[in-house]
């Protein structure tokens, strides 16, 4: 379970790192460095640290915990066997377990989840800004728009009904409620939606990236005109200047007009 956990996180980080890899490319495209090979690796292997990093405390805390008292099983021979349930647990303290689970959830859920948002929000307008300042624009904003909700919500809904359960337990574990039977239930079922969110994934995001390679490829159109419009104003006025000095001629004192 503590590995399953953990390629879990693993996957939400490499997520939003994907989400911030398109929000530089589209909202800063004069910087490069970031997406250098070097970068990417450091990026990923850091990543892949913090969710173990993350995840360790469980690791090492985890233990098989027996159950009884759950009925008797009788063979073909009427031998009577006491049923026992074994279950792998972790055996953290109460103080360190709602510590452990608490940044499980802030680092884990609520930051990637509130910067996926802020990435593709920020994208979203970025490239309506520029839609709007293109007479002719061929910006797919109507797409980019719906795979970008698509991908977000898609995300937040298999996240949200995951995590929930954690955050009841800490609730109960703080305020000394009693925990519901139906819990554990809800916890096996919730543990799938990760796994259907990484089923599906690729699909929404696979559409998304061909639309934010046109995007671009249009940004960085527009970029390099503004640029060459610029250098271009920049030598005319450059030589507007110049016009009618006074130059002197290095290798001699005779005067030149330009």
């Amino acid at each position: 379970m503590p590995n399953v956990s953990r390629i879990k996180m693993c996957s939400t980080f490499i997520l939003t790192a994907l989400a911030f890899d398109r929000y530089m490319a589209i909202c800063h495209p004069v910087n490069k460095r970031i997406h250098q090979m070097r970068q990417t690796i450091f990026i990923t292997s850091f990543l892949a640290l913090l969710s173990i990093a993350l995840i360790l405390p469980v690791v090492f805390s985890a233990t098989v915990r027996s159950f009884t008292g759950l009925g008797q099983y009788v063979n073909s021979r009427k031998e009577i066997y006491n049923i026992v349930k074994y279950m792998c647990v972790d055996g953290m303290r109460r103080d360190v377990k709602v510590m452990v689970v608490g940044f499980l959830v802030a680092f884990a859920f609520v930051l990637p989840g509130s910067l996926l948002t802020f990435f593709y929000t920020k994208i979203i307008l970025r490239l309506r800004h520029q839609q709007r300042t293109m007479l002719q624009s061929r910006i797919p904003i109507r797409r980019i728009t719906v795979y970008t909700m698509a991908v977000t919500l898609f995300y937040l809904s298999c996240q949200i009904p995951f995590w929930l359960p954690q955050i009841y337990v800490i609730v109960c574990m703080m305020f000394g409620y009693t925990i519901n039977p139906s819990h554990i239930t809800l916890t096996y079922y919730s543990h799938l939606l990760p796994f259907v969110s990484a089923s599906f994934n690729w699909i929404f995001y696979a559409r998304l990236n061909s639309q934010f390679k046109k995007g671009l490829v249009l940004v960085t159109e527009r970029l390099i005109r503004e640029r060459k419009e610029f250098d271009e104003f920049a030598l005319e006025r450059i030589i507007s200047k110049s016009d009618g000095m006074v130059t002197l001629c290095p290798n001699c004192e005779v005067r030149h007009n330009c």
